[in-house]
């Protein structure tokens, strides 16, 4: 068996790391509630803070016009004309809540309004286990402060078992909203950052040490190189005999992380006999690039697009597959393979799999064709339904998906003790009928199909619906001009890549789509981060 070099995302087995005054420096998180510090796109929107919900008209800007001190505030404007709208174009921050546990957090601020016909809402949140509610207070604003700034203050008790505390600044309505010098207080002491965890002790500190070994460069070699590796000795002797060494990294973009890979993988190679370097992503895809660092066949940037997923299409990964196909070629009889150890997308596996059995055993393909039959997606283990029927003890749920799923579902719906009231229902979205009910909910699963398929599934749901009946699509559903959320317009590409054929949509898509068949009306509501619910009705 090939020994290999597997790289393995968020699981560290080696840890290759160099400190600088570890002992004085304990996890902490800063505070840019003072919106100075900006994000990498600009002045679009505050470093730290991300979008929680928005709506069509919605905008936030820091702005270096309009300010209390400083530098920058951050401005909120919509042009929504219903002053008693529900939905909110909002930033929310998220807080280390380590050092704020059974404490008094506050924060205190300046707003400043223009022609607001609307509510500014101002919310201290914390939440644990599985995103339940523990502690929350809200501030809403109603009337103009005219041209002076306004002082506001809000506190929440913090409890003890929380995992996340929000501050979300969010805005109804139409008008603008300028806010700046948010200060933060816990115990009524100002803080500038919120401890993340505990200080290091000279125990911990000096146990710490005996497994940190400093290395002179993170730079793999250059063609024809010959990189001096002594200060990797150490990383030879905790591997020792293993067939397999896994690495992780903090960050998924940081291109210093994969030249320290690519370096380790040349050592590894030249120094301890591994052979195969195994990335996550999709198996039968990554062959394409296994070809070509043993035959040099193919534009290697076209097959990295086509067979990684966005994190791994970088200069450095680039350069690390050049020095692979380098040393094949200039060692034919050690050669290193490049593979992928996930399986996201089953087109590719499947078709490889017929293909197989065609040749091979004819009457075996026809068992399992039957088998792949339903491949598809749905309800999955029936933890929405379950999370529903928790919440809404007179409602009933059915959870619908593949047969192979309907075990999970079952051990599920039984831990959550809601076994009585959401049932399990077996089918394929694509091939069978739904299930009738008077709400349909179905979450990202529109987005993975083509736009005839996507209008046949709105059909399907609206047909098996009463009169009154409601469908409930979950997605990160696209702002009419397409410019604002940024993860919807990324998950769209994903998709293209992916699957082919799907896409994520815009409201005015989802709307066309409804009426085209049958509904009458439609409402997009704003859930966390970049998601919204697209609802249609019947009536």
């Amino acid at each position: 068996m090939k020994n290999a070099f597997i790289i393995k995302i968020c699981f560290l087995a080696v840890v290759t790391v160099f400190l600088l005054n570890l002992f004085s420096t304990n996890a902490q998180q800063t505070l840019n509630f003072s919106f100075e510090k900006l994000s990498i796109e600009g002045t679009q929107r505050p470093w730290g803070w991300s979008v929680a919900s928005f709506t069509a008209g919605g905008k936030v800007i820091v702005d270096s016009t309009v300010k209390r001190s400083g530098k920058y505030s951050l401005r909120i404007s919509d042009n929504n004309n219903d002053p008693a709208s529900s939905n909110y174009y909002s930033l929310r921050y998220l807080i280390e809540p380590y050092s704020l546990r059974t404490k008094i957090l506050k924060i205190k601020g300046l707003i400043k309004t223009g022609d607001l016909k609307g509510n500014l809402k101002i919310a201290l949140e914390s939440y644990k286990g599985l995103g339940i509610l523990t502690d929350s207070a809200y501030k809403i604003i109603k009337n103009n402060t005219g041209n002076n700034w306004t002082a506001f203050e809000i506190e929440l008790k913090v409890s003890a078992p929380v995992h996340s505390v929000y501050l979300t600044l969010g805005l109804s309505g139409s008008g603008t909203v300028w806010l700046d010098d948010i200060d933060c207080f816990v115990n009524n002491k100002k803080i500038e950052v919120a401890e993340a965890s505990a200080n290091m002790n000279p125990i911990q500190f000096h146990e710490l040490s005996k497994y940190v070994y400093p290395f002179k460069s993170i730079n793999g070699s250059k063609e024809n190189e010959d990189q001096d590796f002594s200060d990797l000795l150490p990383f030879k002797k905790i591997v020792g005999d293993a067939k397999i060494v896994a690495l992780g990294e903090s960050t998924h973009g940081t291109g210093d992380f994969f030249k320290m890979k690519h370096r380790l993988l040349e050592y590894s190679v030249k120094e301890m006999g591994f052979s195969v370097f195994a990335l996550e992503a999709n198996q039968l895809n990554v062959e394409r690039i296994n070809n070509y660092v043993h035959t040099g066949i193919g534009d290697l940037k076209k097959l990295m697009a086509r067979s990684l997923f966005a994190v791994w299409n970088t200069e450095e990964v680039l350069d690390l597959i050049n020095w692979v196909r380098s040393y094949n070629n200039q060692n034919p009889s050690k050669q290193i393979d490049f593979v992928g150890y996930d399986m996201q997308e089953p087109s590719l596996p499947i078709d490889s799999l017929n293909n197989f059995l065609a040749d091979y055993d004819i009457g075996l393909k026809a068992a399992v064709d039957a088998l792949l039959l339903d491949l598809n997606i749905g309800g999955a283990d029936g933890f929405l339904s379950a999370l529903i029927a928790l919440h809404h003890p007179q409602i009933k749920c059915t959870t619908f998906d593949l047969p192979p799923v309907a075990p999970l579902a079952l051990a599920k719906l039984k831990q959550m003790n809601v076994s009585d009231r959401v049932s399990v229902a077996s089918g394929d979205f694509v091939k069978d009928v739904l299930p009738s009910a008077e709400i349909i909910s179905m979450g990202n699963i529109l987005h993975g199909l083509n736009e005839e398929a996507k209008i046949e599934l709105m059909k399907k749901a609206f047909d098996v619906l009463p009169a009154n009946g409601v469908l409930i699509a979950i997605e990160n559903v696209i702002d009419n001009n397409r410019i604002k959320n940024t993860f919807g317009l990324l998950m769209s590409l994903d998709m293209l890549i992916e699957i082919g054929d799907g896409f994520d949509y815009t409201q005015q898509d989802f709307e066309n789509w409804a009426k085209q068949v049958g509904f009458k009306r439609t409402e997009f509501i704003p859930l966390a981060g970049f998601t919204s619910a697209a609802v249609a009705y019947k009536s």
